[in-house]
């Protein structure tokens, strides 16, 4: 992924903002698919977030894009987390299969959204299951296959851990 995290991502991912701007563009729908890729490496880009966010209920509609649904979910969940919904956020968020790769960085949202909504308790087991979800082996490690987004969403959740004093040992 050194593409993705150079000058061509953005130029990237300013072309697929410009197709999916077009609502009757015929590559729409997998442009989509490429912004919810290109959001695993790009995760403070605002614009990407919000258009995949204002788009997101009729994304989980799309046949075409069944096999990113939970991805949708959690780009879903985390914009209204932003925008001040965190109910809303957080009954988006409890769709995501917990065997998914993303389920890490569901409960991260959802933590979070329980926060907001003075669930403190609930809150901190959430991000206690963000924290370690998808953690790699030693070996894994020592190999240098570690996902560096699913790392992010393990520091971010155990940051967040210290903050609310839930605590949190690697």
């Amino acid at each position: 992924p050194v593409f993705l995290n150079s000058p061509m991502a953005a130029r990237a991912t300013e072309v697929f903002l410009g197709i999916v701007a077009v609502p009757e563009h015929e590559h729409r729908t997998m442009a989509f698919a490429w912004l919810l890729m290109l959001r695993r490496e790009r995760p403070d880009d605002v614009e990407l977030l919000r258009t995949i966010g204002e788009q997101g209920e009729a994304l989980l509609e799309d046949e075409m894009l069944v096999g990113v649904r939970d991805d949708v979910l959690v780009a879903l969940g985390e914009h209204r987390l932003r925008t001040g919904q965190p109910a809303a956020a957080l009954a988006v968020l409890q769709q995501v299969s917990e065997g998914h790769a993303s389920y890490g960085e569901a409960q991260l949202f959802a933590g979070l959204s329980e926060e907001r909504l003075g669930r403190r308790a609930e809150a901190i087991e959430r991000l206690s299951v963000a924290a370690t979800s998808g953690a790699p082996t030693r070996r894994e490690r020592r190999k240098g296959q570690v996902d560096a987004h699913e790392e992010r969403v393990r520091r971010r959740a155990a940051r967040e851990l210290e903050r609310l004093g839930g605590g949190y040992a690697r």
